[in-house]
């Protein structure tokens, strides 16, 4: 056990998540298209908007990047300033690249939260209440914006700072609340898609909107309380086996066939949201 111990050390640094907005929405879309293979081509793309924010702090990947999933990538800097120009990065990338002309289908958007602390590490691995501090700052942040904490936003320049709007308060779990502050300016129409996903469910809903609802819950695998709101017969629920995709694919066909069956499904995701993004 002193052995193990010995291996274990403290550091401080600023975490960094990025998400893809609306990655539910384009897998469902890829895979009814074309096949589940193209997927990969997608998981692909939004490590390159990764890859160029690497990039621009002269970092590599090998040595700052703590995980990936399909449509996130969380990342370790040991400065915080260097986080900032990453995350700077990535969202002028997505920007130029969404200014061509392109469907909107084909748009890239990402949600970026930043945390400054101390972590754990051993033998490559870091751990941290910072961590799941990101997490919740990104769940918060505006799509092609960047929301960091207070002791991220210390420990910049002003310069920097004055790149960010006033201090805003974010909910975390458990009545946490955190002290953050916005970077980036938001479009009428991501503004508008922030809005309409928690809108009332007196409008029409279609399946698109239920796949971008899908996409916004943190943690993303509530789907057997979903499945229990919804009281989805045990013999009817898909196994935990599959693909977090697969299930929700599944709820959506066994809910497509019910009378408001989508109005429904909708609400009790907005619901779940709403939990865990208190007012």
């Amino acid at each position: 056990m002193s052995e193990i111990r010995s291996e274990i050390g403290a550091k401080r640094g600023t975490v960094v998540e990025l998400d893809l907005v609306g990655y539910s929405d384009r897998v469902y879309e890829l895979e009814k298209n074309f096949s589940a293979r193209i997927i990969f081509d997608l998981n692909d793309q939004i490590q390159s908007f990764v890859d160029v924010g690497l990039t621009k702090v002269n970092k590599l990947r090998k040595n700052v990047v703590l995980a990936t999933n399909g449509d996130n990538a969380v990342i370790f800097f040991e400065q915080a300033i260097d986080a900032h120009n990453f995350s700077k990065a990535v969202q002028e990338h997505t920007e130029q690249y969404n200014s061509q002309d392109r469907p909107a289908s084909a748009e890239r958007w990402f949600r970026i939260g930043c945390a400054t602390g101390e972590v754990a590490q051993r033998n490559g691995d870091i751990t941290g209440f910072v961590i799941a501090k990101a997490y919740r700052l990104e769940a918060n942040a505006k799509p092609g914006g960047i929301l960091i904490d207070e002791p991220t936003y210390k420990v910049l320049t002003p310069a920097l700072q004055a790149e960010y709007g006033e201090k805003v308060e974010v909910p975390g779990k458990r009545n946490e609340k955190f002290q953050a502050y916005h970077w980036g300016k938001v479009s009428v129409g991501q503004a508008t898609f922030e809005e309409t996903t928690l809108s009332a469910t007196s409008e029409e809903v279609d399946v698109k909107d239920v796949l971008d609802l899908f996409d916004r819950l943190r943690p993303r695998d509530q789907l057997s309380i979903l499945m229990k709101l919804l009281k989805i017969p045990k013999d009817y629920r898909p196994p935990d086996t599959l693909t977090i995709y697969k299930r929700q694919e599944a709820i959506l066909d066994w809910m497509e066939d019910k009378p408001d069956g989508l109005e429904k499904l909708a609400q009790e995701l907005r619901e779940l949201i709403k939990k865990q993004n208190p007012l």
